[in-house]
């Protein structure tokens, strides 16, 4: 009797063993899901980036250079910190009233 005794107690030691790996398993598992879903969010992330030029004419352009869509819902042009309503008061702020021959504003 005491052979069957000692090894039903190695028998519930070694499920609990077991148990406790099995969960140790499950939370790598989930931590390593959770991780690899950070990086692809990160993988589309957008990025915009802003360029001017002067040569041979005025342009502002805002690319999107990265993988995911960049949803841009309002934009807002300062011109010393005032907000400006269109683009025709922009030239005017910084070129001066009149009309601006070769600028065009779309």
């Amino acid at each position: 009797m005491p052979e069957e005794k000692a090894t039903r107690a190695a028998s519930r030691y070694d499920a609990v063993i077991a148990t406790l790996v099995g969960f140790c398993a499950l939370c790598v598992s989930a931590y390593t899901a959770w991780v690899q879903r950070q990086q692809v969010r990160a993988a589309v992330w957008p990025i915009l980036e802003y360029q001017t030029s002067n040569a041979p004419d005025i342009h502002f352009t805002v690319a999107n250079k990265g993988v995911g869509p960049a949803i841009i819902k309002n934009v807002i042009i300062r011109v010393d910190d005032q907000p400006m309503k269109n683009w025709a008061e922009v030239l005017e702020k910084l070129l001066g009233p009149g009309k601006h021959p070769g600028l065009k504003v779309t």
